[in-house]
């Protein structure tokens, strides 16, 4: 239900794209190759990995976690969970942060 309702909102987005890997699902601008942004399906919620390092995203709601320095799957630099449905408009607000500067390049 939450993947459902936050997939619905990015895909509004102006020319957001998602391409579905085995272990992650890939959003970029669609003239782009270069994403912005990636969800990782767990148990426990979304884990959602944005491009832009922590430092240039401000979200009062989510701790952001510096994961450039660890091993995983997607190209996200910065992490966090959503995990419940209201969560969705302050995750939406950080996704289109990182969209901003990743195009704004």
């Amino acid at each position: 239900r939450i993947f459902n309702k936050l997939k619905e909102e990015i895909l509004s987005i102006d020319n957001v794209v998602e391409k579905i890997t085995k272990f992650y699902l890939s959003y970029s601008k669609e003239d782009s190759n270069k994403s912005f942004f990636e969800i990782v399906v767990q148990k426990q919620g979304l884990k959602i990995y944005l491009r832009p390092i922590n430092a240039n995203l401000k979200s009062p709601h989510f701790s952001l976690q510096d994961c450039s320095k660890i091993g995983h799957w997607t190209n996200g630099n910065t992490y966090f969970i959503i995990d419940k449905v209201d969560d969705i408009p302050y995750a939406l607000d950080l996704i289109k942060q990182a969209y901003d500067l990743v195009y704004s390049e």
